[in-house]
């Protein structure tokens, strides 16, 4: 008897188990395709605003599919240029996009040495990935990453205090290596 109540009791939990997997969020493959034209290895300039000092920097962007698809990782390397500080890091960060199929919306989750983690929606049109945070003392971040007629990686960021006036403080361009 007790051996039949094992055995209904496991059948049970690997049913709740299979259903609960099956109705979990997950990512569409084909949506990933609006975000193929990222896919590569990337190196560029750029330059950016720290503490009011602009700052220029060399930088490399590695982006590859995951999860047959699903799921894109972004690593991003970049050195500083600036006399006296050149090939210091100036940028290290890890990202990660996807599609939420039930949501109806792509994520954006970035983590960079040092700060706090970002989960944010991310908006995707043609050769155009653009995503946003807010800042904890008020205040919002956009970042908005597209393709330009040379097929490079141009990428700007901007703050807002009211988020209707924007401010850059940064930039870069990238051509793709592989």
């Amino acid at each position: 008897m007790k051996t039949i109540i094992t055995a209904s009791l496991v059948a049970a939990i690997a049913t709740m188990y299979s259903v609960a997997m099956a109705e979990a969020p997950t990512q569409a493959p084909g949506a990933m395709a609006k975000l193929a034209f990222l896919v590569g290895t990337w190196q560029g300039d750029g330059w950016i605003v720290i503490r009011g000092q602009r700052h220029t920097f060399q930088e490399t962007e590695t982006v590859t599919p995951k999860l047959g698809g699903t799921a894109l990782l972004i690593q991003g390397s970049g050195v500083s240029t600036d006399a006296g500080n050149a090939g210091e890091p100036i940028h290290n960060a890890l990202a990660v996009a996807s599609y939420d199929r039930h949501q109806h919306a792509y994520r954006w989750y970035a983590l960079q040495a040092g700060q706090p983690a970002i989960d944010t929606q991310a908006d995707v049109s043609a050769d155009t990935l653009t995503w946003h945070m807010t800042v904890p003392h008020g205040g919002k971040i956009r970042f908005v990453i597209k393709l330009n007629d040379k097929q490079q990686w141009h990428e700007i960021g901007e703050f807002s205090s009211d988020g209707k006036t924007w401010h850059q403080f940064f930039e870069m361009t990238l051509d793709r290596q592989a």
